[in-house]
């Protein structure tokens, strides 16, 4: 075994000589203490120190996919340097067969549970990884024994780190089929959840049920079943209970969804129906005491649960109450600007440079500069999360102007696209002054105007010639300030461009409907056709999505279509966009074959 020096050694036999729990940080933080220390005497930590350092700062039960490493510890730190290097610490590329047979021996040295746990269960997980064959079964059992052992004790730095700990340990007992073993851990769960249940603790009670009711490989008496089901109808009793305090919708959600779940695989209908409703009248009554938009948000998600349970009908008697709080939420929310000084002559360049030669040129410079790069707004999304790495990893809510979240984003870790969605909608938004400038200043001359614009369009095939008298129509109005029916004409011209242009390369424009009837592809459904982004590529494919039909953006077309619109929201604003993706579609040119 590899040699300890005596501080080491004093150390590691005060953690063994310890009746109490303790955490894993504890070891790590005393260990970093020893190696400070030797380094400011000269001396750089041996096999010993590293294997002890590193063994207790991997996290358990790691679940971030990022790392690669496909193992049940990961790292407690990743990050990227100032050179834009990631890093990860501590890492399993440090981990040696050497460190790994350390390891290995202190499991069979060691004494106290947390410690044998420790180092037998790294061995168990990191052996195929490191060493590139399986681990010794016995690591397995000093796995689950040492489990067993530590939630016997009386006093625990952490419940919550035991729970999942006995999980794990019964994963194990499962995975090497000891079933003596799955025994005692099934008996180590109810006797340490009987000690440390808390209704005020979420964490602290229901793992039993979680670990053995709805596991098959788990041998349980029908007493004990019964009893943990009982348990959680008495939890679900009292969360929903207002009087003396006792409302917790919350903990109601937690003991009914596992309730709905078990009877509904014991065929027992109605009472799944009956902890569920009990769930949602938890929530209607804290939803009365509550801030309008987290009652809305609340009452949104128990119509969700409700729907998927098949209770369409209780569901949507809660539709009304959900508009309520919602309108009143609205009213309450705040809105926040900031203010961007641009010095006039800068500005004055940039428009002149827009706009400047033949109509047509500034018509496609225009088309092609306001167009979004996704390339550009992930690095800008990456550029955000370093500043405010708090707001990357906090999920958002889009409502409409009744308060109805109408679509959400996850982090930036979880949810790429959506961030990338969310963020060119809020781009576009900035840049629509930008825009309106550009269009400005082609207007106060004598080139831009409906019948100029419409022949700069229909240079390109994708706009059918029997449309021209619409479109016109619809330019008319832009031109005369009447934006909503300039808006109202122009887009669904646009949708019958994409779809022209669909015809043009020979991809359907149909899909099959009720009745063997044919009908026309959505303009979502084609805007994600790949003869849109080999016509225009995938950056106008997103940005047209994003305009017209992701409901994570601005998603025009829906809107105006389905009478989403708040009065006085289609603006010039919004028709300037529309005219801009007009500019796009006119880029579009036939190319005969044989011609490059």
């Amino acid at each position: 075994m590899t040699e300890r020096d005596v501080d080491l050694t004093r150390l590691l036999d005060e953690f063994d000589s310890r009746s109490d729990g303790f955490s894993e940080h504890e070891v790590t933080s005393s260990v970093s203490e020893l190696i400070r220390a030797g380094r400011e005497a000269g001396r750089e930590p041996n096999l010993a120190l590293r294997a002890e350092s590193m063994a207790f700062g991997f996290v358990e039960n790691y679940t971030h996919e990022a790392t690669g490493w496909g193992t049940y510890y990961g790292p407690m730190m990743t990050g990227t340097n100032e050179a834009g290097q990631g890093y990860e610490t501590p890492s399993i590329r440090l981990v040696t067969p050497e460190m790994i047979e350390y390891w290995e021996s202190r499991s069979a040295e060691a004494q106290h549970p947390t410690l044998v746990l420790r180092y037998a269960d790294l061995v168990w997980d990191f052996s195929p990884t490191v060493c590139e064959a399986a681990a010794n079964i016995e690591l397995a059992r000093r796995i689950v024994d040492s489990t067993v052992r530590l939630s016997q004790l009386e006093k625990h730095r952490f419940e919550a780190s035991l729970v999942t700990e006995l999980k794990r340990a019964l994963s194990i007992a499962i995975s090497i089929n000891d079933k003596d073993r799955v025994a005692r851990v099934r008996d180590a769960i109810l006797s340490f959840e009987a000690r440390v249940e808390d209704d005020t603790r979420c964490g602290l009670w229901g793992f039993s049920f979680d670990s053995l009711v709805e596991n098959k490989r788990v041998e349980l008496s029908s007493e004990a079943e019964l009893s943990l089901v009982n348990a959680l109808e008495q939890r679900l009793t009292r969360f929903a209970n207002p009087e003396g305090g006792g409302l917790d919708p919350h903990g109601a959600e937690a003991a009914a969804m596992r309730l709905a779940r078990y009877y509904n695989r014991s065929d027992r209908r109605d009472d799944a129906r009956r902890v569920l409703l009990t769930y949602s009248v938890a929530f209607q009554q804290a939803a009365k005491e509550a801030e309008p938009l987290v009652a809305s948000a609340w009452l949104q998600k128990v119509y969700e649960v409700l729907h998927q349970h098949g209770l369409h009908q209780d569901a949507d008697e809660l539709e009304s109450r959900i508009r309520e709080f919602g309108r009143r939420a609205v009213g309450q929310m705040k809105q926040f600007s900031t203010t961007v000084d641009i010095p006039k002559e800068k500005l004055d360049a940039y428009i002149q440079e827009l706009t400047e030669g033949a109509l047509g040129d500034a018509l496609n410079r225009i088309a092609a500069h306001f167009t979004p790069r996704r390339a550009q707004v992930e690095h800008q999304l990456r550029d955000l999360a370093e500043k405010a790495p708090l707001q990357a990893h906090m999920p958002r809510a889009i409502s409409d102007h009744d308060g109805r979240t109408i679509a959400t984003v996850g982090s930036l870790e979880e949810d790429l696209e959506g961030r990338v969605v969310s963020q060119i909608f809020q781009n576009l938004q900035f840049e629509s002054m930008f825009l309106e400038i550009a269009l400005e200043r082609l207007e106060s001359g004598p080139a831009l105007s409906a019948e100029s614009l419409s022949d700069h369009m229909y240079e390109s095939p994708v706009f059918p010639a029997e449309h021209r008298p619409t479109v016109e129509s619809g330019l008319g109005a832009y031109f005369r300030g009447d934006y909503l029916a300039a808006c109202s004409i122009l887009i669904p011209q646009v949708e019958a461009a994409i779809r022209r242009l669909l015809v043009e390369q020979d991809s359907p424009a149909y899909r099959p409907g009720r009745n063997g009837s044919l009908r026309l592809r959505t303009l979502d459904e084609m805007l994600r056709d790949q003869a849109v982004s080999a016509a225009f590529g995938e950056d106008v494919a997103l940005y047209l999505r994003v305009l017209l039909t992701d409901q994570r953006g601005w998603n025009l077309r829906n809107s105006l279509c389905h009478g989403f619109f708040e009065p006085g929201a289609i603006d010039r604003r919004t028709a300037n966009r529309i005219l801009h993706i007009l500019l796009i579609l006119a880029l579009a040119r036939r190319v005969e074959p044989g011609v490059a």
